[in-house]
């Protein structure tokens, strides 16, 4: 039923004399394009197939880096590479997926290494700047540091982060790329990519969180071949950071604190997630904890003792918001910890460090602020003076001074877009960042769109249940057209339980 049919052709000129695996999957051969599109701007991708990283290897993954423009609207500028890798679909004649990971700063790829396969074939395109392209923009400076900020009071925490990320800041300063790595750059790469490799008559892109920020980028103009766009976890451009996360934190704290109240497990524990959450924050604050957590224990690979304020139980709850088995023992953990539990709050400290450390590693910082202080900065109108509790402390430092080390230019950051495209918008109920209200503000200036939201998920919620995956699968698979969303009304049940 579809336009075009998978081939599985290797670039003959990258992969001579190397056993690469599975060769990228394309529906060309090294023949250009380029003269199939009507697009200004338009040049021929050049892709050199490589072998996959340890880290992501699997069977049938294959891997490559692509050199395009580095601004489509100015072939002076140059060239740069990105890196991608293709994992063939189920149904060898179905259409091609571009996976964009979140961040600012996450790699697609890395997704690649555990991402079910799927009826269709996934085309996992990085940022530029992330994964194993050949220009780095990671921020080791700051990772160095990390496990140090656990340790420290409030003002040594903002006083060392600050100048390991302007040393970062100073060492990438000069690099072209710090300076084209927004979102209109990236959604020009995902659509290079998908084109060059063939998919000039059907492609979709599936992105989450700030993947769905590029993905949304990708509906602003014209893209040849854009069939139907998925939104997961829907991050517009538009957001005020400063006002959105702690309001975007607290509503899901709110949500937590509503299904636990309905729960007799749960309830039993604490008959008020929320406001114990804010008392503890605040007698934190007044006798901080400290936490010894172990080298195996922390994700650091050194031990640690954690200096649990309330500042700092806010950010980890935060964290571990994400997770839906963490949100399970939250209520718990955090009534063991107003106790004076110490089992309660080595498990905060410990998870919380993990998750730390994870997602520390998944991000390359330089990207996150080219990114934020190039597009958000504008909007961003400082920290909301009256909030306190969990919500005053989840946001501490606001958008403009932390961007004052990074030498991008803010721009002028476009407003709601419109379009007539299929999307498909998903989210979780508990989701700490990107809240079911923002994928209906996206979804309101769409005329082809539909919300599914799934209680008693967080952020992200395409793989791990087989309800979503099927959406996005009839999705993909039904040119668009609405699928049915009937099982997804059904909750996903909570399994309320103690920590550790």
């Amino acid at each position: 039923m579809w336009a075009i049919a998978f081939v599985l052709a290797a670039f003959t000129s990258a992969c001579s004399g190397s056993d690469q695996g599975a060769p990228l999957l394309t529906t060309t051969t090294n023949a250009g394009v380029g003269g199939q599109i009507d697009l200004p701007g338009f040049v021929d991708p050049v892709f050199e197939q490589v072998d996959c990283p340890e880290q992501i290897a699997r069977d049938g993954l294959a891997c490559g880096l692509v050199e395009l423009l580095l601004d489509r609207h100015d072939v002076a500028a140059g060239t740069i590479d990105i890196s991608i890798a293709t994992l063939a679909g189920a149904d060898a004649d179905g259409a091609a997926v571009a996976v964009l990971q979140g961040g600012p700063g996450g790699a697609s790829t890395d997704l690649a290494a555990w991402v079910p396969r799927q009826p269709f074939t996934q085309v996992f395109i990085d940022q530029r700047g992330t994964g194993f392209a050949r220009i780095d923009l990671d921020c080791p400076e700051y990772e160095e540091v990390l496990p140090q900020l656990l340790t420290l009071a409030r003002a040594e925490v903002d006083m060392a982060s600050e100048a390991a990320l302007a040393a970062c800041a100073g060492r990438l300063g000069n690099e072209p790329l710090l300076h084209h790595a927004d979102s209109a750059h990236h959604a020009d790469d995902v659509m290079t990519v998908m084109l060059g490799l063939g998919h000039v008559d059907e492609w979709y892109a599936y992105g989450v969180s700030y993947g769905s920020t590029i993905a949304i980028e990708l509906l602003r103009e014209r893209r040849p071949g854009l069939s139907g766009v998925v939104l997961d976890g829907v991050y517009p451009l538009w957001l005020d950071l400063d006002r959105a996360v702690a309001d975007s934190a607290q509503a899901s704290i709110d949500a937590v604190s509503d299904a636990c109240a309905a729960s007799v497990v749960c309830s039993s524990t604490t008959d008020d997630f929320a406001a114990l959450l804010d008392r503890t924050v605040a007698q934190l604050d007044a006798r901080p904890v400290m936490v010894p957590v172990a080298r195996g224990d922390s994700g650091f690979g050194v031990d640690i003792t954690v200096r649990l304020d309330g500042r700092r139980l806010a950010e980890l709850t935060f964290l571990l918001l994400y997770s839906e088995p963490n949100i399970a023992r939250l209520p718990a953990a955090i009534a063991g910890i107003a106790a004076g539990d110490a089992e309660a709050a080595h498990w905060l400290a410990a998870t919380g460090s993990r998750t730390l450390a994870s997602s520390y590693r998944a991000n390359d910082e330089g990207v996150y602020f080219a990114v934020q202080c190039s597009e958000r900065v504008g909007r961003a109108t400082g920290l909301d003076p009256v909030l306190d509790g969990f919500a005053g402390a989840i946001v501490s430092v606001p958008l403009a001074q932390s961007c004052t080390s990074w030498p991008v230019t803010p721009r002028t950051t476009l407003g709601s877009i419109s379009s007539s495209t299929p999307v498909l918008l998903l989210s979780g109920s508990f989701d700490p960042i990107t809240p079911p209200a923002y994928a209906q503000d996206v979804a309101d200036s769409l005329t082809n769109s539909t919300v599914v939201t799934q209680v008693g998920r967080s952020h992200g919620i395409w793989i791990g249940n087989g309800c979503i995956q099927g959406i996005v699968a009839a999705f993909v698979d039904g040119d668009g057209k609405t699928p049915g969303t009937d099982c997804a009304d059904d909750p996903v049940t909570v399994d309320w339980s103690e920590p550790g």
